[in-house]
């Protein structure tokens, strides 16, 4: 929590990109993306990506604040991304996705297949947000059997915002500005709720914990779901 610059009132922000997309070019939506979610309010949030090559690594690129951006990668995994800190779950790629699915407030998702839609569901589950950017196609768009709980609008995005986050026609640029202004509702939402979430438990994993830092989260053994929590020891 402390090599994260976290407190308690600090909301993590999930950045969940996927393979393939429709209709727009992907690599846009996530530059213009990252790109404006800097100007969140950086006492209230922290992103996190998976820290893979291609279009996270384009997100990281362009997010502004790299002292704000982590990327959570298997053990021994060095990230491969300059601008942001790695920190550690998880002995295979697999078992770091399915903690990262259960790590976030809020997620932001991108385009994706089957592997996109499972973990949207996972975080779904157990009652975080979701912002689907339906317009980069494949799996936010509804296919690959993803969750319609999270296509549908939730309470802190209005209207406009929501229907932005579909609509190939409109610029890209709107429609960054629409998923900004939803993370910020929700981090407005999300402080006024925070007394009744205190202690947010960090993931426990096959009887361990981890801890955080650059290469210090330590690796689960198996990773059955029913084991994956939450403690605010880490974030």
């Amino acid at each position: 929590k402390q090599e994260l610059g976290c407190t308690s009132r600090m909301v993590r922000v999930c950045i969940f990109i996927g393979a393939g997309s429709e209709g727009v070019s992907s690599e846009d939506l996530v530059k213009v993306t990252a790109k404006l979610l800097t100007s969140c309010d950086s006492r209230q949030a922290v992103f996190i990506t998976g820290g893979m090559p291609g279009a996270q690594q384009v997100f990281s690129e362009n997010f502004g604040d790299a002292s704000r951006l982590w990327n959570l990668l298997p053990l021994g995994q060095a990230t491969g991304l300059d601008r942001a800190r790695g920190i550690h779950a998880g002995s295979t790629l697999e078992q770091c996705i399915e903690v990262f699915a259960q790590l976030g407030d809020i997620y932001i998702m991108f385009a994706g297949g089957p592997s996109i839609s499972e973990q949207t569901r996972a975080a779904c589950m157990r009652g975080a947000a979701v912002v689907p950017l339906e317009r980069s196609g494949c799996a936010t768009s509804g296919r690959y059997s993803f969750p319609d709980q999270a296509l549908r609008r939730p309470a802190f995005a209005s209207e406009e915002q929501w229907a932005l986050l579909s609509k190939q026609e409109v610029p890209v640029a709107e429609t960054a500005a629409a998923v900004v202004g939803i993370i910020n509702r929700f981090l407005t939402t999300f402080n006024d709720a925070t007394s009744l979430r205190d202690q947010r438990p960090v993931a426990a994993v096959g009887g361990e914990m981890w801890a955080s830092g650059e290469a210090s989260i330590t690796s689960p053994g198996s990773v059955p779901r029913t084991c994956l929590q939450l403690r605010s020891s880490a974030f």
